[in-house]
């Protein structure tokens, strides 16, 4: 099988697709959900702590993952599951933008992973990230705090958007407490310009 994977920094994988019978590959943070032959996306479910969504690619020689989530635990998880599947080795991982939610589990996969994005948004990462690490050290365990006392008095719908956005922002700022103790920012090494073709065998 051959497969062409066209990186165009820009497009990104979304939820919809038809869950099929095959086995649930799923974790506490996210789902994963087959699009095609050798083509999953992963999926943040609520309460968990990858808060982006990501992309597995299998071209059939390597696999590509598209953006890292925000937990380095995440990202620990996805590259697990990577392995459990007996997918393709992990040789690049793809960064769209610089936001927190998408980079932060770089520093989870091997040197000799390529990390690649536009030059701009290396730049954004190299600049930004510890400055918002700084940040975070300061104000996220106080809104952590917050969303945690409203997730414990909360006695609603727990199915209404108003609670979806407790369970998203809870562990989104208690991941953010503990960014300056865990995080160790992975700024990509590899430029794309326009277009790149990633092949298979």
């Amino acid at each position: 099988m051959k497969q062409r994977v066209l990186i165009c920094l820009m497009a990104f994988l979304t939820p919809g697709c038809t869950e099929t019978d095959k086995k649930d590959w799923s974790t506490a943070n996210f789902s994963v959900t087959e699009l095609a032959d050798g083509v999953y996306a992963c999926i943040h479910k609520p309460g968990g702590k990858a808060i982006g969504n990501s992309g597995i690619v299998d071209n059939g020689e390597a696999t590509i993952v598209f953006d890292t989530f925000l937990s380095p635990d995440a990202a620990e998880e996805l590259i697990r599951v990577v392995e459990q599947m007996k997918l393709s080795p992990i040789k690049y991982v793809i960064n769209s933008h610089f936001d927190n939610d998408h980079v932060r589990g770089n520093q989870c996969f091997s040197s000799d992973v390529k990390i690649l994005s536009t030059e701009r948004t290396a730049e954004l990462i190299r600049e930004e990230e510890p400055k918002a690490i700084a940040e975070e050290k300061i104000y996220a365990k106080k809104l952590y705090e917050y969303y945690d006392s409203l997730d414990r008095a909360f006695t609603g719908d727990t199915a209404s958007s108003g609670y979806m956005t407790i369970k998203m922002m809870k562990p989104y700022f208690e991941e953010l407490s503990q960014s300056h103790l865990k995080i160790r920012t992975r700024v990509p090494d590899t430029y794309v310009k326009g277009e790149m073709s990633l092949d298979g065998p």
